[in-house]
């Protein structure tokens, strides 16, 4: 699939998809300036437009701009969806279009639905914020309160592990709602699930929003109000942010540098949120922060290490670790025996985790894989780590 030119209008792609006439958009563009209101919401007010067709005319716009879907399949998909009234999933179906991002955020959403954690109004809300802001669904959710961190962390968990093909869906909805049924039992092993841990990034893709936040750059209350703001005035996100004053024009325009990049394959996502961060931490300049990834890798252990692979497990923050860190260090003990000496977990979840973790240094599990099994021994209060990978098929 060809990805041109990722900017277009929303009356370009209501006209072109023939949504609204030329005649109706042409009416509602002075009323538009007068008013100050966006164009799209005049065409609703005058009975010209549809809203749920409205934002389905977001949704593509954006997936537009971030090079997840061409212009032309956009304006064909919503010409199906103008003419037969179908979804835009089943209308990219039909044209035979993929878009992996938009696809994996409908079926966790169909799942969570699925699973009894949320109904299909708020989940239709929701979506919208997700693909808008690029922000994981589950993360969403858990940011606006609708879902516990705990589930979200899961959700997530089990969208990475379905999409690589190494969990099913039926398991996913019975441990996703495991773990919402048993939020108690997680916290009484310490267990304070972190659902911006997990990042769905792929090779060549990172939406603005994604990057920006875990860069560092805006916070998650930031980035909703902004996305929901944006979603009434039609802008984009990045304009957005630098109108209300989160970021400055400057930051935005070295994000979205940053996110050309990606798209360009000349910058990998898992670099580009440590080029941002050290630009807006350090003012270098963007090149100098891009070599120095290069130099970064030399020294880099490709595993993580015991306290940052707990971290993302929720078991406390690197941070906790660190006094003990510089103990061990001076004793010249290793951090993982420190941890195990001093009982810093709890006792029922201290070995699954670290047979887990041996798992996860030799190779034979990732940390989605440990993290998902780990969270559902935790609200299963089903110790046993070989039998729980037996019934994963992760043997």
């Amino acid at each position: 699939m060809t990805k041109r030119s990722s900017k277009i209008l929303v009356g370009d792609l209501l006209v072109k998809s023939e949504l609204v006439t030329l005649a109706q958009f042409a009416d509602a563009m002075p009323v538009s300036l007068k008013t100050g209101l966006p164009v799209g919401r005049v065409l609703i007010a005058s009975g010209f437009l549809d809203e749920e067709k409205f934002k389905q005319v977001l949704t593509v716009q954006s997936l537009i701009r971030d090079h997840l879907l061409s212009g032309e399949a956009g304006v064909e998909a919503l010409k199906l969806i103008a003419r037969d009234g179908c979804s835009l999933t089943q209308a990219l179906s039909n044209l035979g279009e993929t878009c992996d991002y938009f696809d994996s955020t409908n079926r966790l959403g169909e799942i969570l639905a699925e699973a009894g954690i949320v109904d299909e109004a708020v989940l239709e809300d929701t979506l919208a914020v997700s693909i808008t802001t690029g922000l994981p669904l589950a993360r969403v959710l858990a940011m606006r309160g609708n879902i516990a961190e705990a589930v979200a962390y899961m959700a997530l968990c089990a969208q990475c592990l379905i999409r690589d093909g190494k969990l099913d869906r039926e398991t996913a909805i019975k441990a996703i709602k495991l773990v919402n049924e048993n939020l108690d039992s997680l916290q009484s092993m310490g267990i304070k699930s972190r659902p911006g841990a997990i990042s769905l990034r792929k090779a060549n893709s990172l939406r603005l929003g994604e990057l920006l936040l875990l860069s560092g750059m805006v916070d998650d209350k930031d980035i909703i109000a902004a996305v929901e703001e944006g979603l009434t005035d039609e802008q984009p996100l990045g304009k957005v942010l630098t109108r209300v004053g989160i970021i400055s024009e400057v930051e935005l325009g070295q994000a979205l540098a940053i996110q050309e990049m990606i798209n360009n394959r000349t910058l990998n996502p898992d670099d580009a949120t440590y080029v941002l961060s050290s630009v807006k931490g350090s003012g270098m300049s963007l090149s100098k922060a891009t070599s120095q990834t290069d130099k970064l890798k030399d020294g880099e252990e490709e595993l993580a290490s015991i306290d940052v692979f707990l971290a993302f497990l929720g078991l406390g923050v690197e941070a906790d670790y660190k006094a003990l860190k510089e103990s061990c260090k001076q004793n010249q003990t290793s951090l993982l025996d420190c941890i195990k000496e001093e009982k810093r977990l709890d006792a029922k979840i201290a070995k699954p985790v670290f047979d887990c973790y041996e798992l996860y240094r030799s190779g034979k599990l990732d940390d989605d894989q440990c993290a998902f099994a780990v969270h559902m021994m935790a609200a299963s209060g089903q110790l046993d780590l070989a039998d729980l990978l037996k019934r994963l098929n992760w043997q």
